[in-house]
């Protein structure tokens, strides 16, 4: 009786090690580890340019093909992943698309997992479009100084809406002056006055969003011209047209002209180095003068007439000086003979230059 017992204990306790062994899933002791990675064709594209984007999976250190993976994609600063591909893998573990993105994307390569391969999804993988303002036109790239200066164009589809801005390099600095908005047919046009004197460089920037990288416009070049009084020289020799002070002109009274005293003829001379444009004065005799005078000029060889005018008359004048060398203004007689009691005068003489003019 006993020995029957411990053959059944013996028995018991066999069965019961069997069936605790088979308890672990074979399968589960023998799960795989994988490894996902992506890459793309190029990092930064311009809009619309295709994009070759490709996943690969491992199992251990091996190609792991016959695997299905999905290639997943979103906008740059979205929290939502959508499926851009899902494929089987290649031989060689491999799964590609090609996308031609138009703004900013992140992809990855996600493998689920199988009973006998653990689950892997790749690090992110970003490519940036290359958005673009471009400047299609401008107003008068030659202006004065107060005139107004124009920046119109175009960007891409992707910034349509998003603010735009004028900017005036100052110094190696830009500084912002007009806002705007560019509009839904993707167009901008942006204004303001022109100001200082010389060369003045403006371009456009495009403010951008996560999904749609920002844009500078190329850099336009305008020459700015801005007003240079000619009455405030010296007096150079008795026959110079000199400042002075308070003349009365055809009833209009003037705190200073260059005016000439009792004398055959005057004049003055100037250096513009090509850089001027524009000569403008008020020209007229002072009120009491017995007769009137020749109002003329040279503009390097060219001889620029502007009339005679008896006393109590003025005129406005204007000449181009554009490249030329020198100025020289000046007033005669209405006879050749010298006349006492003539007072000829340039009131309000200026020159529109994009730096200072000489005085010879």
């Amino acid at each position: 009786m006993k020995q029957l017992f411990r053959l059944f204990v013996a028995f018991a306790l066999a069965a019961f090690l069997s069936t605790s062994f088979v308890a672990v899933p074979a399968s589960a002791a023998a799960r795989a580890a994988t490894s996902a990675s992506v890459t793309v064709s190029a990092a930064s594209v311009a809009p619309n340019q295709s994009v070759i984007v490709r996943g690969t999976l491992k199992r251990g250190s091996q190609a792991f093909g016959g695997a299905r993976v999905a290639l997943q994609v979103r906008l740059m600063g979205s929290p939502t992943w959508s499926v851009l591909k899902s494929a089987v893998t290649s031989a060689s573990g491999q799964i590609s698309t090609t996308v031609w993105p138009s703004r900013n994307h992140q992809f990855r390569l996600v493998f689920s997992g199988w009973s006998s391969a653990y689950p892997a999804a790749s690090q992110v993988r970003d490519v940036f479009v290359r958005q673009a303002a471009t400047v299609t036109r401008t107003s008068s790239t030659s202006v004065d100084a107060g005139d107004p200066v124009t920046l119109s164009g175009v960007t891409s589809l992707a910034l349509a809406g998003r603010p735009a801005t004028l900017q005036i390099k100052s110094g190696s600095t830009w500084k912002s002056i007009v806002g705007g908005k560019v509009s839904a047919a993707k167009t901008f046009s942006l204004s303001t006055k022109a100001t200082g004197r010389g060369n003045q460089y403006y371009r456009v920037v495009v403010t951008g969003t996560p999904s749609a990288s920002g844009a500078i416009s190329a850099t336009k070049t305008f020459a700015v011209y801005a007003w240079y009084s000619l009455d405030t020289t010296f007096s150079d020799g008795w026959r110079a047209l000199v400042p002075q002070d308070y003349w009365r002109v055809a009833g209009v009274n003037y705190t200073k002209v260059l005016g000439a005293w009792d004398t055959q003829s005057s004049w003055r001379q100037y250096t513009l180095a090509g850089k001027c444009r524009t000569f403008k004065s008020t020209i007229g005799m002072k009120d009491g003068s017995s007769e009137g005078a020749q109002f003329d000029a040279s503009i390097d060889q060219r001889y620029v007439d502007f009339g005679t005018l008896e006393p109590g008359q003025s005129r406005k004048i204007a000449a181009s000086v554009s490249s030329a060398d020198y100025l020289i203004f000046g007033t005669s007689p209405r006879y050749f003979d010298e006349m006492r009691g003539i007072y000829p005068a340039y009131a309000g003489a200026t020159v529109s230059c994009l730096s200072q003019p000489g005085y010879m």
